[in-house]
């Protein structure tokens, strides 16, 4: 009972002061719904990787939210490092209602994960199709940006006016975006694999899609991470261009982890890297040829370590709530999401479908339970 009371107390006090602070401004703000999504997007390239966490403030509820599990409380009072618990309070504040709207940005997994967490409606967008410049670089080859939301239509409206090219961002590009909120979906190619949910294929069944089983993924990996990740941080890990001392051989696993982290890409050979990306090249290609003939598919797993190495989108929508720990004592309800993963800049395509999808249902407007006590 400890941890859940203090996460509780932790949070709400830091939700209540960054409400404080941006309330007014979010007033403000939802007279001009449009001049705020550019206020959001100035605020990443100003702030940074604070930046890139903020949630804009169009509030339409006082109380502060705590997402429908308390952000799994005894991972946050474990350790969960500050700006982890701000992405997630962030994120629980869309839940609730509170706010709008957030930006995010996703390496592998940041954009995804705490939203299928917390059952809010997200997009991951195509690599290159949104502008990084200001966010914090992990990878310039995986970082992307982009809108996490209560709805589809949402995600459409701020990834529109998020999207292009930017002189700022070599690697942008300006790619068609033909979201249609009132088209049907029953033209689209859309596949599954053996992990998607039953209870979301039957509704789009229902919709008039007709579903047929995904093409096998490709599997492969690549070093991107580590070595892009240690080279932008190597102001930190070697100020001045002096190697860091080795660590210490009585740590503990955790705090080896935690001093190790932006250090291993130091220790790849060049010739190693250069093949890992000959490699990634590969399984691009073979990403390319497992999705000829479908336009997206549903996926359980959400394919997150691959297609953040290929940089296909990825669109989150939650289908339902079940039981998170049956075999606890306490067994908790949470949301239930899924993952449409489409073709490269099938950013509309996908948005479009999972629209549909919401039209039909409405577990997307549901709302954490706001009476504490």
């Amino acid at each position: 009972m400890v941890g859940p009371v203090v996460t509780r107390g932790l949070v709400l006090k830091w939700l209540l002061g960054f409400g404080l602070m941006f309330g007014a401004m979010g007033v403000v703000l939802n007279i001009w719904k449009a001049e705020s999504i550019a206020l959001a997007v100035a605020f990443v390239e100003s702030l940074g990787g604070p930046g890139v966490s903020l949630a804009f403030f169009v509030p339409d509820a006082i109380p502060v939210p705590i997402p429908h599990d308390l952000f799994s409380a005894a991972g946050m009072v474990g350790g969960l490092g500050f700006w982890e618990i701000v992405a997630f309070a962030h994120v629980g504040s869309i839940t609730g209602g509170c706010v709008g709207f957030a930006i995010g940005t996703e390496t592998q997994g940041s954009i995804v994960s705490p939203a299928r967490r917390n059952g809010i409606s997200a997009l991951r967008p195509t690599f290159g199709s949104v502008s990084r410049h200001g966010g914090m670089v992990l990878s310039w080859s995986m970082d992307k940006a982009g809108p996490m939301c209560r709805s589809s239509m949402d995600c459409a409206l701020v990834f529109e006016a998020m999207r292009g090219a930017s002189e700022r961002d070599p690697a942008t590009v300006t790619a068609p975006f033909r979201f249609d909120a009132n088209a049907g979906i029953n033209g689209f190619r859309i596949g599954f694999d053996e992990n998607a949910p039953r209870e979301f294929l039957d509704q789009l069944e229902d919709l008039g899609v007709t579903l047929r089983e995904m093409n096998p993924m490709p599997r492969g990996s690549s070093n991107s991470l580590g070595v892009e990740s240690s080279a932008a941080f190597d102001f930190h890990i070697a100020p001045d261009g002096v190697e860091p001392e080795p660590l210490p051989d009585d740590l503990s696993p955790g705090e080896r982890r935690s001093r190790g982290r932006f250090r291993s890409g130091r220790d790849v050979r060049g010739i190693d890297f250069v093949n890992s990306q000959r490699r990634r090249l590969i399984l691009m290609k073979e990403m390319a040829e497992a999705m000829e003939g479908f336009d997206m598919f549903v996926s359980g797993s959400g394919e997150v370590g691959l297609t953040n190495q290929t940089g296909h989108p990825a669109a989150i929508v939650p289908y339902g709530f079940g039981l998170r720990n049956a075999d606890a004592d306490n067994p908790s309800t949470m949301p239930l999401t899924t993952t449409l993963l489409g073709d490269l800049f099938a950013d509309d395509k996908v948005l479009a479908v999972a629209h549909a999808f919401q039209k039909a249902t409405d577990w997307h407007l549901r709302r954490p339970d706001m009476s504490y006590g």
